[in-house]
């Protein structure tokens, strides 16, 4: 019997000998698959690790491979001119070469994917790729038969494909005689009649006393049923993806490619701007990559006439080169903005020069827009030198002025640091208005708005007040889709705009409504950055789809969709997933939802092939459905059958009350401290305790939207954390009062009443920690709270030491709790919570890390732990009140 070492090396081995992505397994994905505990499987891969039977890698997570497979494959082949080698095209590459090298002959190919997806110029690699490793001449033939040009002549594609007789000297030799020793390519199978394809399938069994590499191929569309009967007799299937279902950088690829060779080809640099470029990569290409590159030889065939008389060395493209269906492309960017801030850079200009050169220039023609007008102008100005109609204008004006205006209103305030220095910079009058204007926002939408909104919105209407002979900028499509998209917002500030005219006595143009309007449901919103995306998966035709659109909606946020049809073999689905997983992932990861089935290892499946982390939850609602069905069939007892159910689908989830009070408790990492406050609490305030959520603080806009949400239902009494969030409307406690208040002053600390009296701010002594260390002790039976207490107090003292602005009694309290909890995750082996900005914070305090890495050295000793550079960042950034340390 094998041990426990053996079958963690053994699955390791088989994960990667098996096709799969060669980055590794994570030490979670092992647990998981062979149910072992995840402390186990971590001491057998830290073994494996130092005996050089495994290797580990340096990112997060921690991936685990065998050392000679990571390095096999590298060597330099034609595939990788093939843009999405090493991505989207990975698994197609990998299928080829095995085909090509597979001992003793060359296995037969089947290539499908959409009409212009790029099978012909994959087969010419695979024939390249033939060559290079010596499978066939040099030079061999590559005979190509295209089916669709036989549609209506299906006797004589059988006389080019086979021949009548090879014993006539007269005859024209076959397609498969002029291919001997090289490679047939039979195109577009669909257009063959059954007995010609049945000839193929045959020829597909016996290619070996033919002397040909065979490789066919099938366009996808409607042709299923044809690709599954063809898929019998060709052991190797390729798959190519649609262009649509790439990632953004790989279609960048591509447009430089056929940029730079039609600068070539015209003998002219190619000037290219962003909006041009942002239009190529969004449109829609019905017809895939054939579409892509003919649209751009169209477009740069139109400057080049438009331009033959000048003779100029550079050649400008405008968007009115392309055809009109290419400029719809800009309409798309809404929802992919982040992933093409990630592609190409906002207001730079592209070059592609003849001699295979790629540049990229920026033009700051004029200083950065002041206000929103401001930008408003600039933008159309640029866009009528660049050719556009006043109509495509203002369609692209609409689409962007959402995006600026975020970016405006955070610049607005981001500087003003508390209502003393903003009254240096507009009236008391009108901040007194504005606050009434955000506390009746809070009250009547049942939102929060950060300190940071309230001074950008004071310093917007100042400036609008300045200037309030402006004319008027926005058109009326843009004023409706904001009156209809957000009615009672723009209700309430068409009327505070109108009170704000009469308190001034002048007139404001009617865009300051829509502007207030987007401050109230979209300014001070932090940029997006990646997340990982939520997918639901569900059996049936169009469950998953409905479902995501009522989430959509509601949230406000994009949810995927993927329908199993009933009668769909489980392969389909599997590339299905596949390729909309490679589409939508962010650079986070997929979080999916399914209802029943193999759904589960699919998912398992998908991870190590695709290399993106994905993590599913089943929720059983087809299931449980289904058993319902069957047992009112069987028992008519409702009542029976809704015990039954609860009783075996129920999950154990607490609710939360609705309509009553609640306390937040905050933790600069993860939600462990919190936890902990949460737990004092509740032992300290015993009945009289309300209802208390601990939060993550990691990112403030994801903590915004849970406080809102909890808002709509609950009175939130205060929030409890280390340091102040700084949210309008909602009582800021540090942590150092809630612990050193008295238990007969707590529940009046926690109302908000005023005869409450607490001890100055000060440095804290050993006893002032008495009560924390009391309440530690409680918490855990793992951690010996009296050998702890010195060695914890003599680290913080250190640390204090090190830090240039010393350290509050709010930040002690805070470290104190956060590395008790530390300490308490890494005895019991859990993960400690990932801060991204790590290798920032380290590199920015260089002291201050070294001081915190000696403070932890005797903690480590006496507890057999070791704290990461990463929980060392977190510990950083406690101390300086800042995420990003």
């Amino acid at each position: 019997m094998k041990s426990k070492k053996e079958t963690v090396y053994d699955f390791i081995k088989q994960s990667t000998d098996s096709g799969k992505p060669l980055e590794g397994v994570s030490t979670q994905y092992l647990a998981r698959r062979l149910e072992m505990q995840r402390s186990n499987v971590s001491s057998i891969l830290n073994e494996l690790v130092k005996e050089g039977a495994i290797e580990k890698t340096d990112g997060r997570p921690v991936l685990y491979r065998i050392p000679s497979v990571s390095a096999a494959g590298t060597e330099k082949s034609c595939f990788s001119e093939l843009i999405g080698n090493a991505g989207s095209l990975k698994g197609a590459v990998q299928l080829a070469k095995a085909a090509i090298l597979y001992p003793g002959y060359s296995l037969p190919v089947l290539i499908t994917g959409p009409e212009g997806s790029g099978k012909r110029e994959f087969a010419k690699l695979i024939s390249r790729f033939a060559q290079e490793s010596n499978v066939t001449e040099q030079n061999p033939p590559f005979i190509t038969f295209n089916c669709s040009l036989y549609a209506e002549k299906q006797q004589k594609a059988g006389l080019e494909l086979f021949g009548i007789s090879s014993s006539k000297e007269e005859d024209a030799l076959s397609c498969l005689q002029r291919a001997n020793g090289g490679i047939l390519f039979i195109d577009r199978l669909e257009y063959l009649d059954a007995d010609t394809r049945i000839r193929i399938m045959d020829l597909s069994k016996n290619i070996v006393k033919h002397d040909i590499i065979l490789i066919c191929s099938i366009g996808e569309e409607g042709n299923h049923s044809l690709i599954e009967m063809c898929s019998i007799s060709f052991p190797v299937r390729i798959q190519l993806t649609p262009l649509e279902m790439r990632p953004l950088q790989e279609r960048f690829g591509l447009i430089c490619r056929f940029f730079t060779n039609e600068a070539m080809r015209c003998g002219r640099t190619l000037s290219i701007s962003y909006e041009i470029m942002t239009c190529l990569l969004l449109y829609q290409c019905r017809q895939n990559i054939s579409q892509l590159k003919n649209d751009m030889k169209l477009g740069c065939a139109t400057a080049y006439a438009r331009d033959y008389q000048r003779k100029n060395t550079q050649l400008e493209l405008l968007l009115s080169d392309f055809p009109f269906y290419v400029r719809s492309g800009y309409l798309e960017l809404k929802g992919k903005r982040e992933d093409l801030k990630k592609t190409i850079r906002d207001g730079y200009t592209y070059l592609f020069t003849p001699n295979e050169e790629i540049k990229t220039r920026y033009q700051r023609s004029t200083p950065k827009p002041t206000n929103i007008y401001e930008w408003i102008d600039k933008r159309t100005g640029e866009l009528k030198n660049r050719g556009l109609e006043a109509v495509e204008i203002n369609t692209l004006i609409s689409i962007d002025i959402e995006h600026e205006f975020q970016e405006y209103s955070r610049g607005l305030g981001s500087h003003i640091i508390n209502r003393e220095q903003l009254a240096l910079m507009t009236t008391p009058r009108l901040i007194e208005l504005v606050t009434e204007f955000i506390n009746g926002a809070v009250q009547k939408f049942d939102r929060i708005y950060s300190q940071s909104l309230f001074y950008g919105l004071c310093l917007h209407l100042d400036s609008a007040l300045k200037h309030s002979n402006r004319s008027r900028k926005l058109n009326g499509s843009q004023i409706l889709e904001t009156a209809e998209s957000h009615k009672r917002e723009y209700a309430y500030c068409t009327n505070f705009i109108a009170r704000l005219e009469q308190e001034f006595n002048l007139s404001l143009p009617v865009d300051e409504a829509v502007f207030l309007t987007m401050f109230l449901c979209k300014g001070g919103e932090l940029p997006d950055t990646p997340k990982p995306v939520l997918l639901i998966i569900m059996h049936g035709s169009h469950g998953a789809a409905s479902l995501s659109e009522v989430v959509s909606s509601l949230s406000g946020t994009q949810v995927w969709a993927y329908d199993i049809p009933l009668e769909q073999a489980l392969n389909v689905t599997y590339e299905g997933l596949r390729s909309l997983i490679l589409k939508i992932n962010q650079g986070k990861g997929v979080f999916a939802l399914y209802d029943m089935g193999s759904v589960s290892q699919l998912l398992d499946m998908l991870e190590q092939e695709t290399g993106i982390p994905v993590q599913g939850i089943e929720i059983p609602i087809t299931a449980l459905a289904l058993d319902i069905s069957r047992k009112l069939l069987l028992n008519s007892d409702m009542e029976e059958t809704a015990s039954w159910a609860i009783q075996n689908y129920h999950a154990d989830r607490k609710n939360r009350k609705k309509g009553g009070d609640v306390i937040i408790t905050l933790c600069m990492s993860g939600e462990g401290g919190a936890i902990l406050v949460k737990t004092y609490l509740e032992k300290t305030l015993k009945t009289s305790c309300p209802e208390i959520i601990p939060l993550a603080i990691s990112r403030k806009k994801e903590l915004l939207l849970e406080i809102d949400e909890l808002r709509r239902h609950c009175r939130i009494l205060c929030i409890i954390s280390s340091y102040d969030p700084q949210i309008v409307g909602i009582s800021y406690i540090p942590i150092s009062e809630v612990l050193e208040c008295s238990e007969s002053d707590l529940p009046a600390r926690l109302n908000l009443t005023p005869e409450s009296a607490f001890p100055p701010e000060g440095s804290l002594t050993t006893n002032d920690y008495d009560v924390i260390f009391d309440h530690l002790k409680e918490q855990s039976t793992q951690i010996d709270i009296n050998r702890l207490k010195p060695k914890l107090l003599k680290a913080i003292s250190h640390m204090e030491t090190a830090s240039v602005n010393g350290m509050t009694k709010d930040i002690k309290i805070g470290l104190l709790v956060h590395i008790f909890c530390c300490i308490q995750h890494l005895t019991e082996g859990k993960e400690l919570p990932v801060n991204i900005y790590a290798p920032e914070i380290i590199e920015r305090n260089p002291e201050l890390y070294q001081a915190v890495k000696e403070s932890m050295q005797d903690i480590e000793r006496t507890f057999g732990i070791t704290f990461s550079d990463m929980e060392n960042a977190n510990v950083i950034s406690i101390i300086k009140r800042s995420r990003k340390g």
